[in-house]
């Protein structure tokens, strides 16, 4: 679906809406072989494309034969242990490249799925938590939303693990933090599955560790004769090998400059190494809100980047320093739209430029996302942080508003006249009732990673109104998708901020969200603390539903617990 219009995406009655007592049983969430032999089942006879999940063959891919050896004879030696390999190494060194590519290699070998997340893990905003990365792995095999809801870290690995065991699946874990964030997504014993792993530090993990070094010069010229079209005889071999040179034989900035080379027919290759050599088209060091830039990996990427935006237009390059702020891990039209201010026949053949010349990797439906690394590099482009404060709060004010109007289209609380105006010819107004909700859900499902990030990144920025205010819009899609204890973390900064603006009423309301989580997840001595809390508040501020709500809802509690005569008393 694209930004910022709802497309129709699900079918879902607006009477199956039901947010769940806090007074629910208990799940049990142990592993059950009968459902673990029953998923394994429909995964077979179904074979779902959801499950074939790896990002497209690289296009260019070129030489790595020895490390790709490493990863395919862990795989042919695996015994009866499953085969992991971590592939470690710089910041635009073609890790993630190399995973994809042996992974389509290996994909037939694993024929039940081959699953794929990027972990985020270069940047602290997006960095994903294993229990969301479970959920979503747990939801695509088969597993009932209603189970994983209930799941801690430890319930979520084992039934992982259990159905791992029972069937043939490549996992590609793309970009980790460390070891920590890999453990829990990693199979247990068994020949049945392969994990590929990459990083950029080795991680301390008993597994096939397979270090990727920069590109061999002769390596490196075949891939820019590759990205740049042109042929790279004798005559052009001492030129091709001094950009490689220049690039710091990094794939990812050999790559930018190759694309220039494409499309600048006119341009020599003695030409794009001049300009390389160039200081003034070398980014600045002003790094205003990443020191990490100022470390080696960036210095090669970063000239060759200043190559390739000295030959866009003004506003080009305006487009790519603006949208490199928009918090989360991709974005679609509707936010760049926003933040560039641009109509969207332009601000979409800026995009794709931008795409052309490898700053950006279009993801289809009007959906780019970029290489952390690149990211970094536009951010780095901004001279005053204030400046970049005011376009990143452009992008979390339209997440925040848009994520309010899914919230009203999901609880049915949208505009008699506006349900009027959307009619479709020959639709009910009930119908288009539906068609907004399941819009809304759409939407919801593809900005959640991003929504969260907003969150933090709200946070960081010390914009505590809207912190709080984006962390409860979430409540109510998470409460329907089962995802509601995988906000924990997102709560808790909604918490913080409230006290740092000193809002009561809202410290209050995200108590009880807390509580209303801690309940649902069995951890029901911790519910009774936080709706207690948010009780006296309630009553200090006068906030007399509020206060109501969380009295029935501590009743609820103690009725559970076999407290009868407290329960009353509430």
């Amino acid at each position: 679906m694209s930004d910022g219009v709802l497309d129709p995406e699900l079918s879902l009655n607006p009477e199956s809406i039901q947010i769940q007592s806090t007074g629910d049983r208990a799940v049990n969430t142990g592993v059950n072989y009968g459902t673990i032999n029953y998923i394994v089942e429909q995964i077979r006879e179904r074979k779902d494309q959801a499950l074939h999940q790896l990002p497209g063959d690289i296009r260019h891919f070129v030489g790595r034969k020895e490390p790709i050896g490493q990863v395919l004879a862990a795989v042919e030696q695996r015994g009866s242990a499953v085969a992991i390999s971590a592939v470690s190494g710089m910041g635009g060194v073609g890790k993630s490249a190399l995973a994809i590519h042996v992974a389509h290699q290996l994909s037939q070998r694993y024929p039940d799925a081959q699953l794929y997340v990027n972990l985020q893990g270069a940047d602290p905003i997006t960095s994903r938590d294993p229990l969301s990365v479970l959920g979503e792995f747990l939801r695509e095999l088969g597993l009932e939303e209603a189970l994983i809801a209930v799941m801690d870290l430890e319930a979520r690995a084992k039934w992982w693990r259990a159905l791992l065991a029972e069937l043939r699946v490549l996992v590609v874990l793309d970009n980790a933090r460390d070891a920590s964030q890999v453990r829990p997504l990693l199979p247990g014993s068994g020949e049945r599955c392969a994990v590929l792993i990459t990083s950029r530090q080795q991680l301390a993990l008993d597994v096939a560790q397979v270090p990727l070094a920069k590109m061999a010069l002769a390596e490196g010229v075949n891939l820019l004769a590759r990205v740049s079209g042109r042929k790279m005889g004798e005559a052009e071999q001492l030129g091709a090998e001094q950009i490689v040179r220049d690039c710091g034989q990094l794939p990812l900035a050999i790559k930018i400059v190759g694309a220039l080379l494409r499309k600048r027919a006119q341009m020599s290759l003695a030409e794009a190494h001049r300009a390389l050599q160039d200081e003034r088209l070398r980014l600045g060091s002003l790094a205003w809100q990443h020191q990490v830039l100022q470390t080696d990996e960036y210095v090669d990427v970063r000239s060759s980047l200043g190559l390739s935006l000295s030959w866009l237009k003004e506003q080009e390059q305006q487009i790519f320093r603006q949208v490199a702020l928009i918090p989360g891990v991709d974005f679609g039209l509707g936010v760049a739209g926003v933040v560039t201010e641009l109509e969207e026949d332009l601000l979409r053949e800026g995009l794709d430029r931008l795409a052309d010349e490898q700053l950006l990797e279009a993801k289809g439906e009007g959906r780019y996302q970029f290489h952390d690394l690149v990211r970094l590099l536009g951010w780095e482009q901004w001279e005053s942080g204030a400046d970049a404060d005011a376009v990143e709060s452009r992008a979390a004010e339209w997440y925040v508003a848009f994520a309010d109007h899914c919230d009203d289209c999901v609880l049915q609380r949208v505009n008699a006249d506006l349900l009027v105006n959307l009619q479709a010819s020959g639709e009910t107004l009930e119908a288009v009732k539906q068609r907004l909700l399941a819009e809304a859900l759409g939407w919801f499902r593809q900005e959640w990673l991003n929504l969260q990030a907003v969150v933090r990144w709200a946070y960081g920025a010390k914009q505590w109104q809207l912190t709080q205010r984006l962390a409860l819009l979430l409540d109510v899609f998470a409460m329907l998708q089962g995802f509601r204890g995988d906000l924990l973390p997102i709560y808790d900064l909604a918490l913080k901020a409230t006290r740092n603006h000193h809002d009561r009423l809202g410290e209050a309301n995200t108590l009880k969200a807390i509580a209303d989580v801690l309940q649902f997840k069995d951890r029901r001595d911790e519910a009774l603390e936080n709706y207690s809390q948010a009780m006296l508040i309630y009553r200090e501020v006068g906030a007399r539903l509020g206060e109501a709500n969380t009295l029935y809802a501590i009743a609820d509690v103690l009725q559970f617990k076999k407290r009868s005569d407290e329960a009353l008393e509430n």
